[in-house]
């Protein structure tokens, strides 16, 4: 009884004090009660934060156009593809920057042609951003300009470019870089040396399939050399005009004649580049004692590649401008001899003072060797090849500089100059005769020339500048890709960017707004 007073009494004290008890019942709150002021703060509470949500949306789009802006303004890219994609060789800079004469490029094209006068401009760009570049650029309307494009070489061909040197004017079919840098060597190179190819002993021709060398034959034209052929059938003696001299692969022996004739040719001087196959006859073994090396009827290749009798991972000296720079890129030789020094083993035996040899490029780690005549049998008879392994790299490629020491006539030239008052160190010194030895003809063949993620073409093209004398052309010429980027048009690439930049933002922001006008309505 007395409970039942005391909580009649704590109630009417709530009430008393404005105070509202929970029931069944629920009752609508009146104006100017507390829940009403609650509901009309959460109102405005949620208008603010629609204000502030549009009003943010607004400032982004703001500043993403004012940074648009200033991007257009002020253009600065770098390339971040691992392939360095959309940069300029080596090769191509060097290139640019040896060339001291005005280059004029002429673009004949329409003027309302934009689409192709973009991707012209896209190409061009990298070359005038080059330092120390002499190019112009000049685009020219034959339609509206029939005068001057009829003058600067117009040949009616719409969007044909002409670069001009000097007197000399050669056209650009192929507005790539290696296009471009292409038709800048043809038109500014001085060279006058040439490429001789060493025919009649079952050579590698260019009318092969993969163990073909056109592309070689081509990658020398488009750099400026005269490839030419030679037979000895026919001669008595080596023209002196040959310089450069090329022997790939020879299934045949000389004959003494021929010998005799290349001995001489060589002791005047002459630079020789020997890549022999596996089954190229041991009759080049001369050859290559005249240098102080051997290459044995041998095979060596990377333990891992036995069955195929490839060697990829190679180590390349890096005191010589022809490898330097690629190290860890994969370079392969398929069934390579090894290039040794002769008498290597031996140390006593005498080091000639005048050859200067130099380990190229060698297998790297531990090696696998096996014959020749054993790979032979077991491919033909179908059973397992012995091997057995080498725990230090193998030399493939070497290089020998062999100095020739001036002849009589020269020696008796020199004595009467010297009666004269001339200085000896203005007399002339001896001439150095330059040669290359690879163990393996296949490195240089279209099968592995322009392999992606290897460095053969870049290999055989230094090789080439180095037997030249043509040091400054050292460099690594290709991007080797591995992937094929999307390539769209104009329209393509404003379609998508306004997709990206105005219509996406600009349906956040209106479903934005329309979320905020609906919670306002409830």
């Amino acid at each position: 009884m007395v409970n039942k007073v005391n909580s009649q009494e704590s109630t009417e004290q709530k009430q008393t004090n404005g105070e509202q008890l929970p029931s069944s019942n629920s009752v609508q709150p009146e104006v100017g009660r507390p829940e009403a002021q609650n509901q009309e703060s959460n109102d405005t509470y949620r208008l603010k934060q629609g204000a502030i949500t549009i009003g943010s949306a607004l400032l982004g789009l703001l500043a993403f156009l004012f940074i648009l802006f200033i991007a257009t303004s002020n253009p600065y890219t770098r390339d971040l593809t691992k392939e360095k994609r959309f940069s300029l060789s080596e090769f191509t800079i060097k290139t640019v920057q040896s060339i001291k004469e005005p280059v004029q490029f002429t673009i004949f094209l329409s003027d309302s042609d934009s689409e192709n006068r973009q991707r012209y401009d896209e190409v061009f760009k990298n070359f005038r951003e080059i330092k120390g570049n002499k190019f112009t650029f000049k685009y020219v309307d034959p339609r509206k300009q029939p005068v001057l494009a009829k003058t600067l070489g117009y040949n009616k061909v719409m969007g044909d470019i002409s670069i001009k040197c000097g007197k000399k004017t050669e056209r650009i079919y192929d507005v790539t870089e290696d296009g471009i840098v292409s038709a800048l060597i043809s038109i500014t190179s001085t060279k006058s040396s040439q490429i001789h190819f060493l025919t009649g002993h079952g050579e590698r021709a260019a009318e092969q399939a993969n163990e073909s060398i056109s592309k070689l034959r081509k990658a020398l034209l488009d750099e400026g050399y005269k490839v030419e052929n030679l037979s000895l059938s026919d001669k008595d003696s080596i023209p002196d005009a040959v310089s450069n001299l090329v022997i790939v692969a020879p299934k045949l022996a000389l004959t003494d004649r021929e010998k005799k004739m290349l001995t001489q040719w060589l002791d005047k001087g002459g630079n020789l580049f020997l890549a022999l196959d596996f089954d190229s006859p041991t009759d080049y073994d001369w050859l290559c004692a005249k240098y102080g090396l051997a290459i044995p009827s041998e095979i060596a290749c990377s333990p891992r590649t036995v069955e195929y009798g490839v060697a990829a991972d190679v180590s390349y000296n890096q005191q010589s401008p022809i490898t330097k720079g690629m190290a860890g890129i994969p370079c392969i030789f398929k069934n390579a001899r090894p290039v040794y020094k002769a008498n290597q083993d031996d140390k006593n035996a005498k080091v000639d003072p005048a050859l200067e040899q130099l380990e190229l490029v060698s297998t790297q780690g531990l090696s696998v060797i096996f014959n020749i005549k054993d790979f032979m049998n077991a491919l033909k008879n179908q059973t397992p090849l012995e091997t057995r392994p080498i725990n230090r790299p193998i030399p493939l490629v070497q290089t020998v500089e062999r100095t020739i020491p001036k002849t009589k006539e020269e020696l008796k030239a020199d004595t009467e100059k010297a009666k004269e008052g001339v200085d000896a160190d203005k007399l002339g010194k001896d001439k150095k005769a330059r040669a290359i030895f690879v163990g393996d003809a296949d490195f240089m063949s279209n099968e592995f020339f322009d392999t992606a993620q290897s460095v053969n073409k870049d290999l055989t093209m230094n090789l080439f500048s180095w037997l030249g004398n043509s040091g400054s052309e050292m460099a690594m010429r290709s991007k080797n890709t591995n992937s094929q980027p999307l390539i769209i048009s104009s329209r393509e690439f404003w379609l998508t960017a306004i997709l990206l930049c105005l219509c996406l933002p600009g349906s956040l922001f209106f479903y934005g707004v329309s979320v905020a006008v609906g919670r306002k309505r409830s």
